[in-house]
């Protein structure tokens, strides 16, 4: 440190931390919650976009609570990130709205992460486009899956998948299995709490592999 003026040392010692702070403030967030109740329902159909998604089924409740966080590069477009509900007979309808990025936009891609916790004796139709998607403890379920990875566990009921990239996997299943799947890799346990694979279906018109 010998022969530097020390005004130098102080300038380094409060810049770095500014600098830090500006790459961790990118984007803006905010909460997207619900509660829904399930009295008279029957089946719950989820249509997400881009960001995570989690459902776990819990027995003994009649409403469905979503926790969520939009994502977005500006306060504008964090603005169309939002969460809607609705019901349609004895079906439960949630849906997330996610502008579509606009061109020569950079920073954060608009998004939405939800978490859910639902009654289990609930079927699920999802449809999803890209992140991570797990789901525990819940009844049949049948979706359609975008990009990323896929967890599903603690079934009662069947399971069907349509699935474009990514991994998966299925566990404790006590129906059948039917997935058609684009590429990636499949984990598969069907044995589990007397799980019934006599239905298990696989395709893979894109070489995707079984593990």
């Amino acid at each position: 440190m010998r022969g530097v003026p020390i005004h130098w040392i102080l300038s380094v010692a409060v810049l770095m931390p500014v600098g830090a702070c500006s790459l961790r403030s990118s984007g803006v967030t905010a909460e997207r919650n619900s509660i829904v109740s399930t009295a008279g329902a029957t089946v719950l159909k989820l249509d997400v976009g881009s960001g995570y998604l989690r459902v776990r089924g819990e027995q003994g409740t009649d409403k469905i609570t979503i926790l969520g966080v939009g994502r977005a590069a500006t306060q504008e477009a964090l603005a169309g990130v939002t969460l809607t509900t609705s019901r349609l007979g004895d079906t439960v309808v949630v849906v997330c709205n996610i502008p579509a990025p606009q061109r020569g936009a950079s920073g954060q891609t608009p998004s939405l992460d939800v978490d859910l916790e639902i009654p289990s004796s609930l079927s699920l139709i999802v449809v999803d486009s890209t992140g991570e998607s797990v789901f525990r403890h819940i009844g049949p379920i049948s979706i359609v899956h975008g990009a990323g990875s896929l967890s599903i566990g603690d079934v009662a009921g069947s399971v069907d998948i349509i699935d474009g990239t990514g991994d998966m996997v299925i566990s404790s299943v006590r129906g059948s299995v039917h997935i058609i799947d684009g590429s990636g890799g499949i984990s598969l346990s069907c044995r589990r709490l007397g799980i019934d694979s006599s239905g298990w279906q696989r395709r893979t018109p894109a070489g995707g592999y079984l593990r």
